[in-house]
């Protein structure tokens, strides 16, 4: 009987391995953090969407992208005073 059970359990590894490569196969998960911006329009004026994995998406308008740039200086202190997240370049944000 406990070679009946061993066999059981190397089969059922086998499964276990088979879809775990499934799965890596599909994406990695950093893939779904990976943050989408796409063109549309809201009752034909411009805006930006920002989505970012499965979470809600949200919608700027022109004015208000235009007002960010503006503010640019402002922003980028307001992020590094609050933010423990290092930019691309390792810097702290």
């Amino acid at each position: 009987m406990g070679d009946e059970n061993t066999e059981e359990l190397k089969r059922q590894l086998e499964v276990l391995r088979q879809e775990n490569q499934r799965l890596k196969s599909q994406g990695k998960p950093e893939d779904s953090d990976k943050l989408v911006i796409t063109e549309g329009d809201y009752n034909g004026f411009p805006t930006l969407t920002f989505q970012r994995g499965n979470k809600k998406p949200f919608n700027v308008g022109l004015k208000k992208l235009q007002a960010v740039i503006e503010a640019r200086e402002v922003v980028e202190r307001f992020i590094k005073k609050h933010s423990a997240t290092p930019d691309a370049n390792g810097e702290q944000i």
